[in-house]
């Protein structure tokens, strides 16, 4: 728990925000991607959402148009195009969209959907239409929380979202789904989280291909300062924790899930009642409100406001890197994640963080991060294919940083998009891993891996890095991150090189199958105490395009 905090906007002045006070909004850049928002609807003449709009549809009989009629998803949208928009709001200066805005309804005024019993072929219906309609990134801030997944049989509905991302090359964002304030007794929230099946993931957040986002509590700018404060009232979890909003994993064959975090809201707990509750202003994220033509801006909580801001991430790769594969796109945006407080407690720190790992993922998305390298932070990117029960070797030079003191870190990312059959307990058609050696030559480890029939060498243990969370966890899915750090200075002569290799290990009999996939390499080092990073790599790779591949064996 903790004190509320301190927001740079006020809550009347949320409220009653006037059209003049809102920031200049300036055109998509040319060829910018487009999102679909699936959901409520748009408020296509609001100021901060019209420059994007690409139309309004209804994909639901019943619903005559696109118009939102609840709030819901012009909310959503606004922090697709923006991010986080207090400090947006606060200075006052000009906003680009990151890209275009579609709109596809098929919840009505109550936020739900019109049938219940139609739900999941109105939902395909309108995944379909936004594909057909050109989306890149399509936002799903929905889900059913009174059937949450249960783990690890494969499921109808995402089997066929697995389907159309695999058939479409798009990027499915799908919140992970909430919790409500009723449900917790007190500020100890976390272990209930992970401990009850009836804090699981809401359909459709175990889409095998999807990204899945939970949400965190939110940063001290954010919300709306109210206009009285009690003493009695305190956040569930600090700036940054999981919230206790968020549902919980796992996905389809235990998968880690939801894979990324962001900012959606939090609880108070009120001592004066004992009582969780929500707050009509703290613990809260601001964003457009689409329903009331007599206000701009609303404040909400949710995983469906965190979601939009991993879309948001995934529009500025796709603006900035245009020719990008889903694959891709999905790998930089895990690769932008920071690592996220732990909560549970546990006999070891390593236990406490495996433990969360159906709670918090691989961490935080920074839209930041998956569009750009900086001086001390170098992305390198490969997009390949590979048969069955095939290794890909690639070969990243040591940057000098790497042998001054100070922390470094090496982060890799995959995606890829495997075949998927929802009648079958071996849902993806194969498995990924990624594993990383310093310090060896490629053609040592190649002649190891041929020898072991493709598994990793015991013998090369002495020279392997053991990146969080290990192979075991993250190879059940088909988005993965993993990181290593170190304090000390590498060793010249002994730590020349990182070798990173990929195997596929197929599960069906499919002989001609060829794997896509994206690879993200990052070196990173501590800006206050190493010299920068990117011109070294940039003189060996050109940094965020293909890494060449070293070698490749089969393991079959």
């Amino acid at each position: 728990m903790s004190l509320l905090p301190r927001p740079v906007l006020v809550h009347s002045d949320v409220r009653m925000w006037p059209v003049e006070d809102l920031p200049v909004v300036l055109d998509p850049s040319e060829g910018a991607a487009t999102v679909a928002i699936v959901d409520s609807g748009i408020q296509t003449g609001h100021p901060l959402l019209a420059p994007a709009v690409v139309d309004a549809v209804s994909a639901v009989p019943g619903l005559t148009d696109g118009a939102d009629a609840c709030g819901h998803g012009s909310m959503v949208a606004s922090l697709a195009l923006y991010g986080s928009l207090e400090h947006k709001l606060a200075e006052r200066e000009p906003l680009r969209p990151a890209g275009r805005v579609l709109g596809v309804r098929v919840l009505d005024e109550n936020n739900n959907f019109p049938d219940a019993q139609l739900w999941h072929t109105q939902l395909e219906k309108a995944v379909v239409l936004a594909i057909d309609a050109g989306a890149r990134v399509i936002n799903l801030s929905l889900g059913d929380a009174g059937h949450p997944y249960q783990a690890p049989a494969p499921h109808a509905l995402g089997a066929v979202l697995d389907s159309l991302i695999r058939q479409s090359n798009v990027v499915l964002v799908v919140s992970a789904g909430n919790v409500m304030a009723e449900e917790h007794e007190g500020p100890q929230y976390a272990a209930r989280l992970l401990r009850e099946a009836d804090a699981r993931i809401a359909p459709p957040a175990m889409s095998s291909l999807s990204l899945t986002v939970g949400a965190l509590v939110p940063d001290d700018w954010q919300g709306a300062q109210p206009v009285r404060e009690s003493v009695d009232h305190e956040y569930l979890g600090r700036p940054g924790d999981p919230s206790p909003i968020s549902r919980s994993g796992p996905g389809v064959e235990f998968a880690i899930k939801p894979e990324l975090m962001a900012p959606g809201g939090t609880y108070i707990h009120d001592r004066a009642t004992n009582r969780v509750r929500t707050h009509q202003s703290s613990g809260r994220v601001v964003a457009v409100e689409g329903a009331d033509p007599e206000r701009l801006l609303d404040l909400d909580l949710g995983t469906s406001f965190a979601a939009p801001l991993v879309s948001h991430a995934v529009l500025k790769v796709f603006g900035r890197y245009p020719w990008l594969s889903a694959n891709a796109a999905r790998a930089l945006v895990l690769s932008s994640a920071n690592d996220v407080p732990i909560l549970i407690e546990h006999d070891s720190d390593n236990a406490a963080k495996r433990a969360q790992l159906n709670l918090s993922g691989f961490g935080r998305v920074d839209a930041e991060r998956a569009e750009f390298s900086d001086e001390h932070r170098a992305v390198l990117l490969a997009e390949e294919s590979m048969a069955p029960d095939q290794v890909h070797f690639y070969e990243v030079q040591v940057p000098d940083s790497f042998y001054l003191p100070g922390r470094k870190h090496l982060r890799v990312a995959l995606a890829f998009d495997p075949e998927t059959h929802g009648s079958r307990l071996k849902y993806l058609a194969s498995r990924m891993s990624v594993f990383v050696y310093r310090g060896c030559n490629v053609d040592h480890i190649k002649a190891k891996y041929a020898a072991s029939g493709g598994e990793p060498p015991a013998d090369l243990r002495n020279v392997q890095v053991e990146p969080w969370p290990a192979d075991r966890d993250r190879l059940l899915g088909a988005n993965q991150a993993a990181s290593a750090s170190w304090k000390n200075r590498w060793t010249r002569g002994k730590h020349d090189n990182v070798v990173v290799v990929v195997r596929n290990s197929s599960r069906w009999p499919h002989p001609d199958y060829q794997q896509g996939y994206a690879l993200a390499v990052t070196l990173e080092v501590d800006p206050e105490s190493a010299p920068p990073i990117y011109a070294d790599l940039h003189a060996q790779f050109e940094v965020l395009t293909e890494i060449e591949i070293e070698a490749e064996a089969e393991i079959g």
